[in-house]
């Protein structure tokens, strides 16, 4: 305690400056309290407010969520009645595609199929016409050919008379012309002989036998010449005939071969036709699923697109919300803080400023002391000057005073 303290309990005077101190702690507890008291309300009124506002800014968000997904909703929608019409339209112009150029080749096998038919006809009654006219022209040669066939009789004789082997024997003396020459030189002789007086001997034997023989010889070189002629011409007509035939044939198998070169021709140009005509339809049918491959894929990316704009707009939004309300809100806090905190210190110093003018009052007792201090010390010491005492209370202040417009640690708001 001290002995300040205990001369202070016993004539009631502030000496130590307890009093004062408790004036001062009073006062300090009272701004303390006062202080506490503000940080609460400004902390009620803040969760309060932040609760409203979160409330409305939730409600508002929910509100733009609709809107976003019905505008989703509606551009899907949208865009699905675009794909189906896309899809159809695809699907038509590909039937329509293979329809026509189903029937283009189906012209185009039935005119082919017509043009090789009249080629194959034309040839045909080309080639009937060949045949009648060399059957009119065999019909017309069958006389000679018979002329011929008689006239190449005569080889035989002719091999014959010229000593070769034949299966006829060549009598020179069976000619008609023979006989009357052979008849005409015995006549002649026996009247030459009768004249002459010598008919029946030897000599007239002797003649009669050369008359014969050079009648033998002259009548087989003439009918051997005959012979000759009559084979040289059924050799020359069988010659023309057979070549006749030959060109016939050789003409027959031009025809033919023309006719098939015409039908080759015509098919492979069909072929031909057909293979480019597919080839386009395949070309077509390609171009087309590219083209609808290709537009189905810019409108799912459109789509996909316009959708993450949507999203994307709505995040934007709302985390624009959510710093508008964030702002707001701070704005909020700080005034109902500033003002709270304000009004509840203005109270807090003026209970601390009332504990210091309190603990600076003067005290009875010590004013009394110092007096006494005062008159005995001049009677003593001649009535020397002696230092000014203290005119009231104790002068100490364990607590400086704290600016008024300051608030001591942090204020957290529930979200």
């Amino acid at each position: 305690m001290g002995l300040l303290g205990f001369v202070d309990d016993i004539i009631g005077t502030d000496l130590s400056g307890k009093k004062a101190a408790g004036f001062y702690k009073k006062g300090a507890a009272a701004q303390q309290a006062a202080t506490q008291q503000a940080l609460a309300t400004m902390q009620q009124y803040g969760d309060k407010a932040v609760s409203i506002f979160t409330e409305y800014m939730d409600r508002g968000m929910s509100e733009e969520d609709a809107m976003r997904q019905s505008a989703i909703d509606a551009m899907n929608a949208g865009d699905e009645q675009a794909i189906q019409a896309f899809q159809q339209g695809n699907t038509e112009a590909m039937g329509t595609l293979q329809q026509g150029n189903q029937q283009a080749m189906d012209t185009y096998n039935q005119g082919s199929q017509q043009a090789i038919d009249t080629l194959t006809q034309g040839n045909q009654q080309a080639m009937d016409v060949y045949n009648q006219q060399f059957t009119q022209g065999q019909e017309a040669r069958q006389p000679y050919d018979q002329a011929s066939t008689a006239m190449m009789g005569a080889l035989p004789f002719l091999q014959s008379a010229m000593g070769l082997p034949s299966d006829q024997q060549f009598d020179v003396q069976a000619s008609p012309m023979y006989q009357w020459d052979k008849a005409e030189q015995d006549r002649e002789l026996t009247a030459q002989m009768n004249a002459m007086g010598m008919g029946g001997d030897n000599a007239s034997a002797y003649i009669r036998s050369q008359n014969i023989a050079r009648l033998n010889a002259t009548e087989t070189q003439r009918q051997m010449a005959d012979l000759q002629n009559m084979v040289n011409s059924g050799m020359q007509h069988g010659a023309s005939l057979g070549q006749a035939n030959f060109q016939a044939g050789r003409d027959m198998a031009g025809m033919q071969q023309n006719a098939a070169a015409g039908q080759s021709g015509l098919m492979q140009q069909n072929a031909g036709n057909l293979a480019n005509m597919y080839n386009a339809n395949a070309m077509g049918q390609a171009n087309l699923q590219q083209q609808y491959g290709s537009g189905l894929a810019n409108m799912y990316q459109n789509r996909g697109q316009n959708e993450a704009n949507i999203l994307n707009q709505g995040a934007m939004n709302r985390g624009q919300t959510l710093g508008n309300m964030g702002s707001t809100l701070g704005q909020y806090q700080l005034g109902m803080g500033a003002n709270q905190a304000n009004a509840l210190l203005a109270g807090g110093q003026s209970a601390m400023n009332m504990g210091i003018s309190q603990a600076q009052q003067p005290n009875g007792m010590n004013q009394l002391l110092n007096t006494a201090i005062g008159a005995y010390g001049g009677g003593m010491f001649g009535n020397k000057q002696m230092s000014k005492p203290r005119s009231g209370a104790s002068s100490y202040n364990p607590f400086p005073t704290q600016p008024s417009n300051q608030i001591g640690g942090g204020i957290s708001f529930k979200f």
